[in-house]
């Protein structure tokens, strides 16, 4: 009873993964990112919300839910008000969760994206693994931007620690 029961339960969320609700047999079951690479190609959505003043010591957790049609792109600008140094701040980023390695075959990029640019829009950080990391942004103003693939109905985010280093 009980192997029904799971074959049931891994059926229902292959269903719900794919958006369909055509019955699934067992013997036919793949993988989500096979399914997920069955997808046709999607349209870009950026967006920005408005920026945002923080303090050192403050964290930020910036994040980004995919429609699971549509790839998203959202970007967070942030200014520190009291940095130690007024020439550069440092980030603490961690807790970056995605699929790390997932790559779309039609696409070739990864899932999710976390990306830090300087006020001059110059590139600080650009990772689709979760990496903790200290990044160096000269003055005080950067902004972060997350990308999430089409194909995915999950909610990345990271933390993002002002530091004095």
């Amino acid at each position: 009873m009980f192997k029904y029961l799971l074959v049931f339960v891994c059926a229902a969320f292959i269903c719900v993964s794919c958006n369909t609700t055509e019955e699934v047999k067992p013997e036919a079951q793949t993988s989500t990112i096979s399914k997920i690479n069955q997808r046709s190609t999607c349209r870009l959505i950026p967006s920005s919300m408005l920026p945002q003043n923080i303090t050192t010591g403050q964290i930020v957790t910036p994040s980004v839910t995919g429609n699971g049609s549509n790839t998203i792109l959202k970007t967070f600008t942030y200014t520190v008000t009291n940095p130690r140094n007024a020439s550069r701040v440092w980030l603490h980023v961690k807790d970056f969760v995605d699929w790390c390695g997932a790559i779309d075959n039609n696409d070739s990029s990864p899932y999710t994206t976390l990306v830090i640019k300087d006020a001059n829009g110059n590139e600080l950080y650009n990772q689709s693994c979760e990496v903790a990391r200290y990044v160096k942004v000269p003055g005080n103003k950067f902004t972060v931007t997350l990308k999430v693939h089409c194909a995915l109905t999950i909610t990345p985010e990271a933390n993002i620690e002002v530091t004095n280093l």
